[in-house]
């Protein structure tokens, strides 16, 4: 069996930051894929250090080979940080975000899966270019299954 690894995004892709909680079915998804050996990795910008703080106090960062929380936009650099750390060619890495702008155009410019989770603040920005379009469309996290 191939090596496969996930970069997902935090902030309205695994946590709901209006009900201080993480998504429906995010902790049982990533328990799922964990179990399966899939190297799970994260990241997360914000402008404050509580967030950091926040990740780390779920249980679930436990399951997160590699947590990168950045004061600055997310860029490659930090994707390809966390590529290395799953260390799988590039067609086994999927990133999953919830926005086009930012998680999903940047994983497609390194050439990995991408899937972009259409629900919340910021389903209604569709792709405007060739890179923001996702691979894969879910609405619920637990769809991941079917891809990966």
């Amino acid at each position: 069996m191939k090596k496969k690894g996930i970069i997902f995004d935090f902030n309205r892709t695994l946590f709901n930051p209006e009900k201080n909680e993480l998504e429906i079915g995010a902790e049982k998804l990533l328990h799922s894929l964990y179990k399966k050996n899939i190297v799970l990795t994260l990241i997360s910008s914000t402008l404050s250090v509580d967030r950091e703080k926040l990740i780390y106090s779920l249980t679930i960062s436990k399951l997160f080979k590699k947590i990168i929380v950045t004061s600055e936009k997310k860029n490659e650099k930090h994707f390809s940080e966390l590529i290395s750390i799953i260390n799988a060619d590039n067609n086994n890495i999927y990133v999953v975000g919830d926005r086009i702008k930012s998680e999903i155009q940047i994983g497609n410019k390194l050439n990995l899966q991408t899937i972009w989770l259409k629900k919340g603040k910021f389903s209604t920005i569709l792709p405007e270019k060739e890179n923001e379009k996702p691979i894969y469309t879910i609405k619920n996290l637990s769809e991941i299954l079917n891809f990966i």
